[in-house]
């Protein structure tokens, strides 16, 4: 089922090369984008913009995903859903569940299937 509904993602790498494949693959799948370049940058994005999910390089100089992740653990109900893309770090599927993390993409990845699947979970809990 596809909603009409523009979901609002924040993609987060510190490289401007993956920074911009994915968050343009995102744009074109018809979705609201926003970037930041750092753990820190995101964090502020997300105290102030209302996202529906975050997408984000593990490992970025001055910081990591899991800075994110954890600021998102504390905004409770309303928080966005969480979505790992790493070339370091390998996380086994009940570590996402028990992290909080809806799936980890390890580099290099496809960026449409990562598309598809942020959007098909996004419409999954739509309809809940």
């Amino acid at each position: 089922m596809v909603t009409d509904k523009k979901f609002k993602i924040l993609i987060v790498d510190d490289e401007p090369e993956i920074l911009d494949i994915v968050s343009d693959e995102f744009r074109e799948g018809g979705m609201d984008v926003d970037v930041a370049k750092s753990s820190a940058d995101a964090i502020k994005k997300i105290e102030s913009t209302k996202f529906n999910a975050v997408v984000s390089d593990y490992k970025m100089e001055g910081g990591s995903g899991f800075e994110i992740l954890d600021h998102i653990e504390k905004i409770g109900d309303n928080a966005p859903l969480f979505f790992f893309m790493s070339g370091f770090y390998r996380l086994q599927d009940g570590e996402t569940v028990r992290l909080g993390v809806e799936k980890m993409y390890a580099k290099p990845f496809s960026v449409k299937e990562l598309v598809s699947d942020v959007r098909d979970v996004l419409e999954m809990k739509e309809m809940v």
